[in-house]
């Protein structure tokens, strides 16, 4: 399959206002060929959680264009951004975010 799974252009994001805006990514580039492993690294508080949060489609961007699987991100919203997420994506938060209560398998479903 030809292209990218996922393509971000000139993607930039802040946060607050004023003398308190604080800019965590700045006209990101890069794409994600089909098939291959990427990771995304970088120190504590560099945006990795914000640029996969775009991604995704949590989070808007201020400016820039995000492509995944084709489909553009900033065009989807409300109930067409969730049905996307959950035919296409998968997330595994880093402080796995399960609730006691439940077991391994209702955690997981």
């Amino acid at each position: 399959m030809p292209g990218s799974a996922v393509s971000c252009r000139r993607v930039t994001k802040d946060f607050g206002e004023g003398e308190n805006r604080t800019l965590v990514l700045r006209g990101i580039d890069f794409d994600v060929p089909f098939g291959e492993l990427t990771l995304l690294v970088g120190p504590s508080g560099c945006g990795k959680t914000t640029l996969l949060s775009i991604i995704a489609g949590l989070l808007d961007a201020n400016d820039g264009a995000i492509s995944v699987l084709g489909q553009e991100m900033t065009r989807l919203s409300g109930s067409r951004a969730v049905m996307f997420r959950r035919r296409n994506l998968g997330f595994v938060f880093q402080q796995y975010n399960l609730l006691p209560a439940l077991t391994a398998a209702e955690n997981a479903a």
